[in-house]
């Protein structure tokens, strides 16, 4: 299917939730080409605000546990108590996000050096880090709400491989839209121009796909025992100081 402006600018966008690490400096015999993957990487993830990602996650989070019978009728119980539960398990969600996005860097590296050259990659990271890069990413930051991802909480650990990248693309998609709806004239002119002269911006679309398949793996990747032992006594926390048990 041939790459269309529209494909490219979604790309752009659905391309920028590419999950952020923390800078890890390349080994001094490193490639100058695997240097250039890295710099695209690290240029998105700056301008990637991870915080209000993670705050519409933990609304995802707060709004599907509502919805169980049991969790609903504590809360009418005691009012707050869901708000009490989400702002204590956010600093085990936020250091989850940061181990499995770590754990995939190289991953994601990778891909793109599968389907783009050194150049392109260096025009990429110069795109982000352009006003216009750095808008968009802020915005699929902001409209960025893992809807379908956390849907059916309850039976989260039992879906396949494929429903999983069925809807990170769908979540995904939606914040590319809402973003891409938010861009005025100027800025999709900006940006054909930049295609046209950078050809290999077009080339995100094709991206992207792996982009999905990596994502849906890193959503799939189990707690820690630590880490489920924090949210466990996060839980128990909040019951106990609300409830009294």
């Amino acid at each position: 299917m041939p790459v269309t402006l529209r494909n490219a600018l979604a790309a752009f966008a659905a391309i920028a939730m590419v999950p952020g690490v923390a800078v890890v400096a390349a080994p001094a015999a490193a490639q100058t080409s695997d240097l250039a993957f890295e710099d695209m990487f690290d240029a998105m993830n700056e301008g990637v605000d991870h915080e209000i990602a993670l705050d519409n996650t933990m609304q995802v989070v707060r709004r599907e546990y509502a919805a169980i019978p049991m969790f609903s009728k504590m809360e009418e119980e005691s009012p707050g108590l869901l708000d009490d539960l989400i702002s204590e398990m956010r600093p085990t969600f936020r250091a989850y996000q940061e181990r499995v996005r770590n754990g995939y860097r190289p991953q994601m590296i990778a891909l793109f050096a599968q389907y783009l050259s050194p150049d392109e990659a260096r025009d990429i990271a110069q795109f982000y880090r352009s006003d216009l890069g750095k808008r968009i990413l802020r915005g699929v930051s902001r409209n960025y709400s893992p809807d379908s991802t956390l849907s059916d909480i309850e039976n989260y650990d039992s879906i396949s491989q494929g429903e999983a990248e069925k809807n990170v693309a769908s979540d995904l998609g939606n914040a590319s839209a809402a973003t891409i709806a938010e861009l005025s004239q100027d800025d999709i002119a900006e940006m054909g121009r930049r295609a046209i002269a950078n050809p290999g911006l077009l080339k995100l679309a094709q991206v992207n796909p792996g982009i999905v398949a990596l994502r849906a793996e890193m959503e799939q990747t189990p707690l820690t025992p630590t880490e489920e032992a924090r949210i466990v006594a996060a839980v128990e926390g909040v019951f106990e100081r609300r409830l009294g048990r």
